[in-house]
């Protein structure tokens, strides 16, 4: 009988140690989690600047079929959309004569909040690394316009880039019939 409760003793010492852990294993387990947290917060912030760049160009996409869309119902309206690259903006504009289409006064309340300014997000611009103009709309209307008749047609073909702090390019393109293509 003494025997087994030397064993007894034993298996309680045991079984007490196993549910502890080590100071070193504790130091290990946080310097392997620092690790990893070191290395997934460059990743995660480079997914996240990519998600931002992918919902910009598809807001400019949707606001220019909306567009389209509306003077393709109204049958009357042209429809610009004038892109200001040196701040990073965009206004969408509506006239029954082309001539005075993209004057100040027939800028639309547009988007989600009925803004007439429509700001690219700050970590977002209009800028190319392929062209040398990261709008390459240029009509009659100058350059940096794209218009929409009452088909839906657009006045000439072009293409809008955008770029965000990482540098990371996404384009959007337009083509004379209307139709809107996100690279």
């Amino acid at each position: 009988m003494r025997y087994n409760t030397d064993m007894d003793k034993q298996k309680h010492i045991l079984i007490k140690n196993e549910k502890a852990f080590t100071l070193v294993e504790m130091i290990v387990a946080i310097v392997v989690l620092g690790i990893l947290v070191g290395i997934a917060i460059p990743v995660f912030s480079t997914f996240i600047a990519s998600k931002s760049l992918d919902a910009a160009i598809r807001q400019v996409a949707s606001d220019i079929r909306e567009a389209q869309a509306r003077a393709m119902a109204e049958d009357i309206y042209y429809y610009g959309v004038y892109f200001d690259e040196l701040d990073d903006r965009y206004f969408v504009h509506r006239d029954t004569t082309t001539p005075t289409l993209f004057n100040e006064t027939n800028r639309l309340s547009w988007g989600a909040h009925g803004e007439t300014t429509i700001t690219l997000p700050n970590e977002i611009i209009f800028n190319s690394s392929v062209k040398p103009d990261p709008i390459t709309f240029n009509n009659s209307y100058g350059e940096d316009k794209l218009v929409i008749g009452p088909n839906g047609y657009t006045g000439t073909p072009g293409s809008v880039y955008l770029q965000n702090e990482k540098g990371k390019e996404r384009s959007l393109s337009v083509v004379t019939t209307g139709k809107v293509n996100i690279k």
